[in-house]
């Protein structure tokens, strides 16, 4: 009997909600992230360093519905990680 391999967390980060439209970065690396019926339609900020550099641009965010204090994983907009 074999076993069942376990996900990557690469793998699971795919299992996140996805925006539906990239979000713009704004200066010291924050975004704004509207969940919808998820965050009772308020808007939850998250902050990176390792968003300065594209500060001005978008990008997607992947992020845990069931828990919006937990972080947000932020891809660039061809789908390239950037990181937490």
């Amino acid at each position: 009997q074999s076993e069942i391999p376990k996900p990557t967390q690469e793998q699971l980060a795919l299992c996140l909600l996805r925006t539906r439209k990239a979000v713009k970065v704004h200066e010291g690396g924050l975004v704004d992230l509207n969940a919808g019926d998820y965050s009772n339609h308020e808007t939850n900020r998250y902050r990176s360093p390792l968003l300065f550099e594209y500060v001005g641009s978008k990008v997607m965010l992947r992020f845990n519905p069931y828990d919006l204090t937990q972080y947000v994983l932020a891809y660039s907009e061809n789908g390239r990680f950037i990181g937490k």
